[in-house]
């Protein structure tokens, strides 16, 4: 008697054959991408990197909205609203929101790092933006066939008054190092108050 109880508490002791797991549901179907004209200019301009913390929900189609900064650092260089553009401009896959508590609400730390690939042109004054510029080097380094990439805020025509700095007399010194005839430069501006 006593074997066949042993016999049955083993068969009973035996791991059940494990069923498939689900695969995981993905949170995003267009994560949140920040671009260059996203990053805060004040942080732009003092160089510095940050984050930001939101709380955001989003509807049963996945769009993120009515966001809050919940905190930012450093403080004060608008991290946390340039932060919320770039979550609501995302899009959550409609099916993790529906497994979730409704109204769906979630926290998220956006951060921005600074990398500035670009040579960049301050240009001080009272006018306060950015721009970026493309351009085309000539025979004898001068900038040639310009077009604006991006400009903040859009329509203000600092992409233009960019454009007029370098074509209207030759590039600043080092400002492209190695540079050849036909080369394709990326120049970055920022505006604004010294």
């Amino acid at each position: 008697m006593a074997i066949v109880t042993w016999i049955a508490t083993f068969a009973l002791a035996q791991p059940a054959p494990e069923a498939p797991q689900p695969a995981p549901i993905p949170m995003w179907i267009e994560p949140p991408t920040i671009t260059a004209s996203d990053y805060p200019f004040a942080a732009l301009q003092a160089g510095l990197a940050g984050t930001a913390i939101l709380r955001c929900q989003a509807s049963l189609e996945g769009v993120p909205s009515d966001c809050v900064v919940l905190s930012e650092d450093p403080p004060g260089y608008d991290f946390g609203v340039a932060a919320i553009p770039v979550i609501e401009r995302a899009r959550m896959n409609p099916d993790f929101v529906a497994a979730v508590e409704q109204p769906a609400t979630f926290r998220l730390r956006v951060p921005f790092a600074l990398l500035v690939s670009n040579p960049t042109i301050v240009i001080s004054g009272h006018e306060t933006g950015a721009a970026t510029v493309q351009c085309r080097l000539s025979e004898v380094s001068l900038a040639t066939d310009c077009a604006t990439l991006s400009e903040t805020p859009e329509g203000s025509g600092l992409g233009a008054q960019a454009i007029n700095v370098l074509t209207s007399g030759g590039l600043p010194p080092g400002l492209i190092p190695n540079a050849t005839p036909g080369q394709q430069i990326t120049v970055q501006f920022l505006f604004g108050p010294q």
